[in-house]
């Protein structure tokens, strides 16, 4: 049914752009095409996205599946390697927590109340688990701002404390389908609660883009 329906609207096309071609004036007037993507078909229930963060020597993969019409769920994996962020120097002197290999690995469920999943805006819950961590003690790529207590040091090479591995976070993004390709964008904004050492809450702004294909 799908399918002729697909076939039916193409020869609506068709002949549409026919008859334009045939009105007096419009003769030289280019021709356009417009692909819609057919929102929670079986075109786009699953999609695959890499999340780069090569300056942070860091990269990510995302996975997410369509649920029903307005909902999705997936999981971010951030992985890096060794040092990172500009603060290789300081490895050759000092080791350092955030000169190491780590990890964050997020899981979210996310709410299109607007276009059925997984494209248009939506909002987003999510749990993460990890051992990231960035010279500016920062446990994410692209973290926008912290509002964390840290010692004031003079040394720049004084130990830079680790969070907790585990945080919680809302956020929101919107979801771009491009139907040539089936490629499929995704930018997005979101707040999280960390816990530091002493196990006090601070909360961290962040961004993530990401990009890749749908099936």
């Amino acid at each position: 049914m799908f399918r002729k329906g697909l076939i039916l609207a193409g020869l609506l096309c068709v002949l549409a752009g026919t008859a334009q071609a045939m009105v007096p004036g419009d003769s030289l007037a280019p021709a356009t095409t417009r692909t819609i993507v057919p929102a929670n078909t079986k075109a786009s229930l699953l999609n695959v996205k890499v999340v780069p963060g090569f300056f942070w020597n860091t990269a990510g993969l995302e996975l997410e599946a369509t649920l029903s019409g307005s909902f999705s769920a997936g999981v971010v994996g951030h992985f890096k390697w060794g040092p990172g962020d500009g603060q290789r120097d300081n490895y050759r002197l000092v080791d350092q927590d955030y000169n190491h290999a780590g990890y964050l690995i997020d899981g979210f469920v996310r709410y299109f109340p607007l276009q059925p999943a997984p494209s248009g805006w939506y909002v987003q819950a999510t749990a993460s688990y990890g051992t990231l961590l960035y010279a500016d003690a920062s446990v994410r790529p692209y973290t926008l701002w912290m509002l964390r207590d840290l010692p004031k040091q003079a040394d720049p090479l004084a130990p830079v404390a680790a969070s907790q591995p585990y945080a919680f976070g809302v956020a929101s993004g919107y979801q771009f389908l491009i139907s040539r390709g089936h490629l499929i964008a995704n930018l997005l904004g979101g707040a999280q609660l960390q816990f530091d050492e002493a196990q006090k809450p601070y909360v961290s702004l962040y961004f993530m883009p990401s990009v890749g294909f749908y099936f």
